[in-house]
């Protein structure tokens, strides 16, 4: 990766999954870089009907992407059979790009394509694994996609914290417990994970779509935290009553006790540091009221 290329403006973004938990983000830190911007709705552009993609990209010919698209349902999206549909719906929408003009793009890897044994995980040296669904489905992509003659960022995301956060995701769970003025069960307290406020992801996806490298880049915070502390900040926005109890881990084999990415390449790229403090980030991903 090299320096920012400030004085690169693309003409029009096309941004899937614009309306999603990142992809809102993305787009407001795309107009701020004053971006022409198109987020096609689904009844819009229908990703997951074969040709639907080249028609569409064939009649507005944005000139970059940002691909978020993707299933994301908590608790159902690392083995779920929509995986292998998105691989080649993804793949078909590359395609159509680049053969119409496309000149950059930006597409939403994930942390776990990683080997987490590794603890902390570099871009050119921590293994990649292919075990769930989901990361067989991303590692299949971008190797689809990187080095195919079109600028291409393969942006791997770690944990996201943050306002619109979905029910079943950690938190919205364990706060919705603390509410009710039940235990909050957290299993794995003393698990490590590396968390950034999806908005500072956002501005990071923005800014790796406007600088000149290529290839895979962490986005992550740099800093891992323990879920114990995740917790403990919870307790701190609920109030009294408030409290969580360690649960037992049901699986065989433990978790990874850390995930924590190496972001050299995000800042060498970007100058990225993270604007929201932890507190912020915990008060938006819970409701309040």
């Amino acid at each position: 990766m090299t320096d920012p290329r400030a004085d690169w403006r693309p003409g029009p973004v096309l941004v899937t999954g614009a309306s999603g938990f990142v992809g809102r983000h993305v787009v407001a830190a795309l107009l701020e870089q004053g971006l022409d911007v198109l987020c096609p709705t689904r009844r819009e552009l229908d990703l997951l009907s074969p040709g639907e993609a080249g028609r569409w990209i064939a009649r507005h010919r944005p000139r970059a992407l940002v691909h978020l698209a993707w299933e994301t349902t908590p608790g159902a999206y690392s083995e779920s059979p929509q995986n292998a549909r998105w691989l080649e719906a993804s793949t078909e929408l590359f395609d159509a790009f680049r053969a119409h003009g496309g000149q950059r793009a930006l597409f939403a890897g994930s942390c776990a394509e990683y080997d987490w044994s590794a603890g902390v995980c570099d871009e050119d040296h921590t293994p990649l694994v292919h075990g769930s669904a989901y990361a067989r489905a991303k590692n299949a992509l971008r190797q689809r996609v990187l080095g195919r003659g079109l600028d291409t960022v393969w942006a791997r995301l770690f944990f996201l914290i943050g306002p619109g956060e979905k029910e079943g995701r950690l938190l919205p769970s364990l706060h919705a417990a603390m509410v009710r003025g039940e235990p909050a069960l957290l299993r794995g307290a003393n698990l490590r994970r590396d968390y950034l406020d999806v908005r500072d992801a956002g501005r990071a996806l923005a800014l790796l779509l406007l600088c000149s490298g290529t290839g895979a880049v962490n986005v992550a915070s740099g800093r891992a935290r323990t879920l114990a502390e995740v917790a403990d900040g919870l307790v701190g926005q609920v109030g009294p009553g408030a409290r969580w109890e360690s649960a037992p881990v049901a699986r065989a084999a433990p978790d990874a006790p850390l995930v924590l990415a190496r972001i050299d390449r995000l800042r060498e790229c970007t100058g990225f540091a993270p604007r929201y403090e932890w507190n912020e980030s915990l008060a938006a991903a819970v409701p309040h009221g």
